[in-house]
């Protein structure tokens, strides 16, 4: 018996080893849309982790259970379990075991597997794979559904057996928690479906770009709020990894005031209606500090006029509104400057993200929502043009900044 420190410790170190495995398998989880693709990666993952068997099922759209993944340590056995499934597929209306898991809910749990239990679970006819379950040695065993939106299509099989492991509450709330996950993400692919899949694969470089961008947080929201990608600006201003916050609903980002009185809400509510949403207002980060932000968002929908989700843009402008505060008592020359320095900013916000949006709402095939947003471009751009040449006068020559070296640093800054 260990004294109460070393229980404390290894307690600890279960709990670290227990986050770090879910933070592994969220990642896999965000890395691609092919969710089958998806769930062999995870089945992988958890064998030996979790399991010396594991088994992923799915209902198709006849509502047949299909087996989509399967993982064991040793490529023989996989095959058997394969070969098993194919020959001896499982009774639908079983009182236990997966179809009744997916038809209830609720997992399922086996502490100690003995041949009894075997012989209960088998229909008659079945002594082939009777012997063969008995020669595995299987020891402990627990199913958990896979659920999203109160919906259950699918469910999670491990199984020990050469590990010895007998199964108990620990491990089934980890396996319930892996699931929740996992369902979150194949429900988001399923959403978007195989014609999104394809344009994101076909758009790699300009996903890639968009990505990578730092200076504004684009991401798409789906129809109910919640974050379907995430990319490096995001991360930047938000200050959240992807694996945290895709799944979660967008109104993480705003104060409790904001969240009590329903403004994400409405937000989306503006955009489905009018087509798009504009503001600027205090956003949350991750730590809990705040930031003064310019906020987009357009709704998107798809060429049959079905709302396929939102996309976002926002930008950190906190020190932009800083040094407007600053520089409102200046001279006259400086206030000048101010005013094209704001309206060069202006141009940077407001013409990019209209061009960002109108190239998501040209990915779903929204042309009409395209060229609204090119022409709100236009316009703003135009706009602007005459706001300062009405406020400052014509630029002078020397206020062009022709120079090279000028413009390879504005556009470092941008």
């Amino acid at each position: 018996m260990h004294p109460v420190g070393d229980h404390e410790d290894e307690y600890g170190i279960a709990a670290r080893d227990r986050l770090a495995f879910l933070l592994r398998a969220s990642e896999v989880l965000t890395e691609s849309l092919d969710y089958e693709e998806t769930l062999g990666q995870v089945a992988d993952l958890a064998v030996p982790r979790m399991a010396d068997w594991c088994s992923v099922e799915l209902v198709d759209a006849d509502g047949e259970i299909q087996q989509v993944a399967v993982a064991h340590v040793d490529p023989e056995k996989r095959k058997l379990a394969v070969r098993l499934r194919e020959r001896y597929p499982p009774d639908p209306n079983a009182p236990t075991g997966t179809a009744n898991v997916i038809r209830t809910g609720r997992s399922e749990v086996i502490e100690n597997i003995t041949d009894e239990l075997i012989d209960a679970a088998l229909r008659p006819g079945q002594d082939e794979l009777r012997d063969i379950l008995r020669e595995l040695a299987l020891v402990s065993a627990m199913t958990v559904p896979l659920i999203a939106h109160e919906r259950v299509f699918g469910a999670i099989t491990f199984v020990a057996a050469e590990s010895g492991h007998h199964y108990g509450s620990e491990d089934v709330r980890l396996a319930e928690n892996l699931a929740r996950r996992a369902g979150t993400a194949i429900d988001t692919a399923r959403r978007f479906g195989q014609q999104t899949r394809a344009t994101v694969r076909s758009e790699e470089r300009f996903h890639l770009l968009v990505e990578n961008v730092r200076d504004y947080a684009i991401f798409m929201l789906d129809v109910d709020g919640n974050v379907v990608t995430w990319n490096e600006g995001a991360k930047r201003i938000n200050g959240y990894e992807a694996y945290e916050i895709v799944g979660q609903h967008f109104s993480r980002f705003y104060t409790q005031d904001a969240v009590e009185q329903r403004h994400p809400d409405r937000e989306l509510e503006i955009a489905r209606a009018e087509g798009r949403y504009e503001e600027e207002g205090w956003r949350l980060r991750k730590d809990g500090t705040r930031f003064f932000a310019s906020v987009v968002i357009t709704a998107l929908y798809d060429d049959q006029g079905e709302l396929r989700g939102f996309g976002k843009v926002t930008r950190d402008i906190t020190e932009r509104k800083r040094a407007e505060r600053e520089l409102a008592g200046a001279t006259a020359e400086v206030e000048r400057q101010r005013l094209r320095r704001a309206h060069a900013l202006e141009i940077h916000d407001n013409v990019i993200q209209s061009l960002v949006l109108a190239k998501y709402a040209f990915d779903v095939h929204d042309i009409d929502r395209a060229e609204i947003e090119l022409g709100h471009a236009l316009d703003e751009a135009r706009r602007i043009v005459g706001d300062m040449q009405h406020q400052t006068g014509p630029p002078q020559g020397g206020d062009l900044r022709r120079r090279e070296g000028a413009l390879a640093h504005n556009d470092k800054a941008g």
